[in-house]
């Protein structure tokens, strides 16, 4: 009865931890940046995925102050560290998922448990690995390359701000964090009851 609650609380914690992973992804508030453009502020928001790439209140398009033609040469001219982002997160969730569902089909066992819950620990460590890579690079390495600009770009240089999407996935890497330490109390429950 004991790992039964805890795995529980597992499932409700991991529920919006996956949910907060999916909504930093797709979301267009990763980085905030600010342009002063012929003395008026223009504000852009960009995501993390093809899709994500438009500005505040439009459809998603084409940017229309960057020489884009679509949103996929846009994603693919991204710097080797955001597409480092993008597949940590992806792989982040893919294992925030697969943990999800291992955990419902560990609260289905009733003799074996103390052996089958093992790998639910794996599968968070994995992605709390995934997602702390994916927020580490973002925050170390956003905006390295608005510093190479020069001087008669006629947007100039941004100010930068991490947006709201990057805090949902910072906020979904501290869940699943919580998640390893409840992890481990379901299989000391697990060991104990049985």
């Amino acid at each position: 009865m004991c790992s039964f609650l805890v795995q529980i609380v597992y499932g409700v914690v991991c529920f919006v931890a996956t949910a907060m992973t999916i909504t930093s992804m797709i979301t267009p508030g990763w980085t905030a940046y600010t342009f002063d453009v012929n003395y008026t502020n223009a504000d852009i928001s960009q995501g993390i995925l093809p899709f994500t790439c438009a500005y505040p209140d439009e459809k998603p398009q084409a940017g229309l102050v960057f020489d884009w033609s679509d949103c996929e040469t846009w994603f693919n001219n991204l710097p080797w560290t955001e597409k480092t982002v993008v597949a940590c997160m992806c792989i982040g969730l893919a294992f925030q998922l697969v943990a999800f569902v291992w955990n419902i089909i560990s609260i289905c066992a009733c003799c074996c448990k103390k052996y089958i819950l093992h790998p639910l620990s794996i599968f968070t460590l994995l992605a709390v690995i995934f997602l702390a890579i994916a927020v580490a690079f973002y925050a170390i390495f956003n905006g390295v390359d608005w510093i190479d600009l020069n001087s008669n770009n006629p947007i100039g240089v941004p100010d930068l701000a991490k947006g709201y999407s990057f805090w949902l996935a910072c906020g979904a890497l501290v869940l699943n964090v919580v998640n390893m330490i409840v992890a481990s109390a379901a299989l000391c429950c697990a060991k104990g009851c049985c």
